[in-house]
């Protein structure tokens, strides 16, 4: 780097630790971590990348991030204070057999996705993160989810940018599932799926409605006693003119008319950690089937999977198999706007 910018090619800005604050009367001065050192190619180094016909559109191509060596990522439980949440920190830890098998698994699926070009969007491998790692008990069984990780990752694409990609120059199709988490507790708690295309679809009150009031309460430890800031700002951004006599208490004898298995949320035997479990085994358990079993690729969108258009039927039925073994779910329901349905 130091001989990149003596030749003018980049320039540099070193990364600090920030001064914490100090009142009157302190007599020690306190840093936190801050910004980290930044690069900026010079017009020099533009020019010579695009003699050499490497524009910024297609620079992930030819700079391509290493896969990931450690795919197992362990954080603390998180806080919210004043309706601010902060995550848990990192946490390090000592590997099981359990946690081992899943690491194996993780790195199998990177040496394997990352052979397929996947066009408009970037992947370079996935980590695996566990929630509740300071939790007594913990034994990599909560959160569990897999994120992509480096800057062009196809997660954060909004969903019509994620229907234009293309895996090795096919088309794709993904495969949203309609309220998993709740879909999952129904299983669990041996409930059938309710006979309609729209688990939210009750009693006449909009689907927004219901959908936020059971997300904000499935991610929280009790039944709220106000709409949360989120939920209501979801409320309103999908136009809908939620009545101020409808509360989150109002509302509570409907929805649990509906679904029953929430009426002891307060009790915490299952939380948000613990479906979000269950799910990414699910869908990691899809993502290995598709690849061990068809060579099919799949990627993860944490409730949804993206894989070829061809590979659709048997991505389905591979899906709705995992549902059944690990959450009693017999069959699933779908949101249609994401993804083509059966043929």
């Amino acid at each position: 780097m130091e001989t990149m910018e003596k030749a003018g090619l980049i320039e540099v800005s070193l990364g600090h630790n920030a001064k914490g604050v100090q009142f009157e009367g302190m007599t020690t001065t306190t840093f936190h971590p801050s910004l980290a050192t930044r690069f900026k190619p010079t017009m020099v180094l533009i020019g010579l990348a695009e003699e050499a016909t490497i524009v910024e559109k297609g620079a992930s191509k030819h700079f391509l991030h290493q896969l990931p060596k450690k795919v197992i990522e362990v954080r603390g439980r998180s806080s919210t204070v004043r309706g601010i949440k902060t995550k848990g920190a990192k946490i390090r830890f000592t590997h099981t057999n359990k946690s081992l098998a899943m690491e194996a698994e993780i790195k199998e699926l990177n040496s394997f996705l990352v052979s397929f070009e996947l066009d408009g969007a970037g992947f370079s491998g996935y980590r695996r993160l566990f929630n509740d790692g300071d939790v007594e008990g913990f034994d990599f069984q909560w959160g569990g989810r897999v994120y992509a990780v480096g800057d062009h990752s196809y997660q954060g694409m909004k969903q019509q940018d994620r229907a234009r990609m293309r895996i090795g120059g096919e088309e794709v199709v993904e495969i949203d599932i309609n309220a998993s988490y709740l879909t999952i507790l129904q299983g669990i708690s041996g409930y059938a799926l309710p006979e309609r295309d729209d688990i939210y679809d009750i009693s006449g009150i909009d689907c927004t409605i219901v959908k936020a009031w059971i997300t904000s309460t499935i991610g929280h430890h009790s039944f709220h006693s106000r709409w949360p800031k989120n939920a209501l700002a979801e409320i309103k951004a999908a136009g809908i003119d939620k009545p101020k006599s409808m509360t989150m208490a109002s509302l509570l004898p409907t929805i649990l008319d509906h679904f029953p298995m929430l009426s002891d949320w307060s009790s915490q035997k299952i939380t948000w950690a613990d479906l979000m479990f269950i799910e990414s085994e699910i869908v990691i358990g899809t993502m290995v089937e598709l690849m061990r079993s068809y060579g099919a690729p799949c990627f993860s969108v944490h409730d949804s999977i993206i894989v070829r258009k061809k590979d659709q039927k048997i991505a389905i039925e591979t899906l709705e198999n995992q549902f059944l073994g690990r959450a009693s779910v017999d069959r699933l329901l779908l949101n249609k706007s994401k993804s083509l349905m059966r043929n």
